[in-house]
């Protein structure tokens, strides 16, 4: 199993969305350090990840995992790092994390040819009512939501469904959007630790 997939594994899914990006398909390229296999836990500084991004060990740490590669920030790209703490969280974002507490402890790769970008935001979701099955309606097309829920205008009113806030579907829910790229969801419900 290479780095990038064994610091998959040790982040989680939600960080190891931000991996993705410095993780491609094996693609060989030009790295420092040279060779060619796969980098395990005890690679050697310089081991390429033989991937599109070409990407390679800079240190080898113990806990956390930082990527040095081009950031996408509020204010441009930024050519620096980001830094995942031992606990999976995102501890730092900027052009150095040396400063970030765990920093030295932590693994290092730098990919040249990736960019880190925050996920996709869902800026507006009900999320409770996410595991709603489609209402079969026929052709009716609505000019309005007061239509569908109150029967407004003589429009037929559809059944609406008991809101869910058990952390289990509620859970369920957040990471169908996470899967698909989404990390961040305004919105009403939630679950703790996702």
């Amino acid at each position: 199993m290479g780095l990038c997939l064994r610091a998959m594994k040790f982040l989680g899914l939600g960080a190891s969305l931000l991996l993705l990006a410095g993780c491609g398909n094996a693609s060989g390229g030009s790295n420092p350090g040279g060779g060619s296999h796969d980098a395990g836990t005890d690679a050697p500084v310089g081991t390429p990840l033989n991937d599109a991004a070409n990407c390679f060990l800079v240190k080898q740490g113990s806990s956390g995992l930082v990527l040095q590669s081009t950031l996408l920030m509020p204010s441009g790209p930024l050519a620096g790092e980001v830094m995942i703490d031992a606990k999976g969280t995102i501890a730092c974002a900027a052009a150095s994390c040396s400063n970030t507490a765990g920093y030295s402890a932590a693994t290092r790769v730098a990919c040249t040819d990736a960019v880190v970008a925050p996920g996709f935001v869902n800026a507006h979701d009900h999320t409770t009512y996410d595991l709603d099955p489609p209402v079969d309606h026929g052709d009716i097309r609505y000019q309005h939501r007061n239509e569908w829920r109150t029967g407004a205008d003589g429009a037929m009113a559809l059944p609406s469904q008991a809101a869910i806030y058990d952390s289990l579907s509620v859970g369920a829910i957040e990471l169908r959007f996470l899967v698909s790229g989404v990390t961040s969801i305004v919105g009403v419900g939630g679950t703790p630790g996702l």
